[in-house]
């Protein structure tokens, strides 16, 4: 019997009611506060023999998410210790907010220099921009001294710069990719107005513009209108390239990764990074599986004028009715062993200093996917010539039995001068990160 079919112990069922009412009314940042809210759709018990882990790694379930906590008042002081619990092997990634907002003290940055600090190419450029020379004086030298001894060909041992150029090209055609996605949810307004304007022959209003973004929901439309409402912002890059360089950091090297900063866009699209990389991991794996299993699917052909037509081309385009616990199937969790990958983010305000969190379990076998969308241009699969297989893609036959999926050729759609799968495109929009929740019992 699949353990995802049963109920969890009554034990397990009131320890996580506990939990819920512990912090219930307690503020939450928007993100948490959904994954709070709505997630996990499902919590798994499993029992595991007891492993030892490496010095300063902490225990996390295999490509589930922790659970989600409210905005907490911190401090320097407590960060220090987080610091030092984390191993010496950890990648610390700082966006530039989180290095010029405060006047961090300086035992801080000297125990963060104890790790692997990586500053991406972007937040680099940023700094070299910042004018005020007041704050954390210390830290952004050694950053100029470092940067000053790569140009001469010395590195240094526990700081260094990284951009996506450091890898081959299907790692750099995969992380290019996912920047496009991240950067889109803050510019996908612009579409809809220009979208608007065609049809109407006048810019839309933003209650206009939110209709459109009902379905999405409210994570998509907050998005969305930031990034309207400055333009030059958010045709930036840096955060989508400094999300994608912590997550591949993490899937492609295999160390607890920590990713510092202290703005909200950066804080959400982690937790959609993630989702993406995971999703489409486990599409991989489901194509595999209906390759050689094809006849025990449920499949009919996607009408060529139908529901989302235009982001699919050809006429062999097939609907695929899963099963409703195959995203967990096809992922033998107890053979995985994950490291934390980790985004926090800081309150600009001091008074008090808050914080955000949340983790999810990264595993090395993450990297199949991100090799594979660099070898296909993009896709989930291999398996059927130009084909790519969708995971949860909309269908109009309502009496499905389980999750709808597609097998279809799609139709690109421009970002950055990308072609990026259409599907994918709408499925970055949605507020859609329903992930269940495994916890294990040590025995």
């Amino acid at each position: 019997m699949n353990d995802l079919d049963q109920t969890p112990p009554s034990e397990a069922l009131e320890w996580l009611e506990k939990y819920k009412n512990s912090i219930r009314g307690m503020k939450f940042n928007p993100t948490n506060r959904h994954a709070f809210d709505k997630r996990p759709d499902k919590v798994v018990y499993r029992d595991i023999k007891r492993i030892r882990l490496p010095s300063g790694y902490i225990r996390i379930a295999p490509l589930s998410w922790e659970r989600s906590l409210p905005s907490l008042p911190w401090s320097y002081g407590e960060l220090l210790g987080m610091l030092k619990k984390m191993p010496p092997s950890a990648r610390i990634f700082l966006d530039t907010g989180f290095i010029t907002s405060h006047d961090i003290p300086e035992a801080v940055w000297q125990e963060m220099a104890r790790k692997h600090v990586c500053i991406t190419e972007g937040v680099w450029n940023e700094l070299r921009d910042y004018v005020d020379t007041t704050r954390n004086v210390a830290f952004r030298q050694l950053l100029a001294d470092v940067k000053h001894g790569e140009g001469q060909g010395i590195g240094h041992s526990n700081v260094s710069f990284t951009s996506f150029a450091d890898w081959n090209d299907h790692l750099r055609y995969a992380a290019n990719y996912y920047k496009c996605l991240l950067w889109f949810r803050r510019n996908v307004a612009f579409v809809e107005a220009a979208k608007f304007k065609a049809r109407n022959g006048r810019d839309p209003t933003e209650e206009e513009l939110q209709r459109r973004f009902a379905p999405l929901g409210d994570r998509a439309w907050r998005m969305a209108i930031k990034g309207f409402r400055d333009p030059v912002k958010a045709r930036k890059t840096t955060d989508d390239e400094l999300i994608v360089s912590a997550v591949f950091h993490c899937i492609l090297y295999g160390q607890p990764t920590y990713l510092f900063t202290r703005d909200n866009d950066v804080f959400e699209n982690f937790r959609k990074m993630i989702f993406l990389v995971d999703t489409h991991y486990r599409a991989m794996l489901v194509a595999a599986h209906y390759s050689l299993h094809a006849a025990d699917y449920d499949t009919w052909p996607i009408e060529p004028t139908g529901m989302f037509s235009y982001a699919m081309r050809g006429d062999q385009n097939l609907n695929i009715d899963l099963p409703r616990f195959i995203f967990n199937d096809v992922v033998d969790r107890e053979r995985l062993f994950a490291v934390q990958c980790a985004c926090s983010l800081v309150s600009t305000s001091q008074t008090p200093l808050m914080l955000s969190g949340q983790s999810f379990g990264i595993v090395k076998e993450l990297g199949e996917i991100l090799r594979m969308k660099g070898a296909t241009s993009g896709r989930n699969t291999d398996l059927f010539g130009g084909r790519n297989f969708h995971l949860e893609v909309p269908s109009q036959k309502r009496q499905a039995k389980g999750i709808m999926s597609g097998l279809l050729e799609d139709a690109p759609f421009g970002i950055l001068g990308m072609d990026i799968p259409t599907l994918d495109c709408e499925f970055a929009l949605l507020t859609n990160e329903g992930v269940t929740q495994v916890i294990y019992k040590e025995v």
